[in-house]
């Protein structure tokens, strides 16, 4: 059975309480926010595979940038032949994408176009959270055609 996955579907983030016991309540929380936020589907139990950052404590913001980046990525008339390209990139704190750059190569050169394509059409992002003290992001971000 061939399935054909296209949209924002992102690992899901455990939530632990300090004492590293599993949180339960807040993982739940974190998937409904998922949701909410208009992502297609969720991945549990994998490696989240992006890193940023923005940390656990603006989830939320994380959930909007890969909606908007996910929306702008066109993935037609590609194969989902497992590659996968990381790229690199900062956002201001007025939300602009700067700065990106293939930190990992899938050896699909229309995959990678298409990737970054989609970060410099979804900029600009909304403006970096109040409560985010750094004047700008650092996000390594994932891209595969699933």
């Amino acid at each position: 059975m061939a399935v054909s996955w296209r949209g924002v579907y992102p690992a899901v983030c455990t939530q632990f309480h300090s004492d590293h016991s599993l949180n339960i309540p807040g993982t739940l929380a974190h998937v409904d926010a998922m949701l909410a936020a208009g992502i297609h589907g969720i991945i549990m139990m994998g490696s989240v595979g992006e890193n940023t950052t923005l940390g656990d404590r603006f989830g939320y913001y994380k959930n909007l940038m890969l909606r908007q980046i996910g929306s702008k990525w066109n993935t037609g008339g590609m194969a989902n032949d497992g590659r996968k390209v990381l790229l690199t990139f900062s956002i201001l704190r007025d939300g602009s994408i700067e700065s990106v750059k293939v930190a990992q190569p899938s050896g699909n050169y229309a995959l990678d176009t298409s990737a970054q394509r989609a970060l410099m059409e979804a900029s600009p992002l909304p403006q970096l959270p109040d409560g985010y003290t750094q004047s700008s992001a650092q996000v390594e971000l994932w891209f595969q055609v699933k």
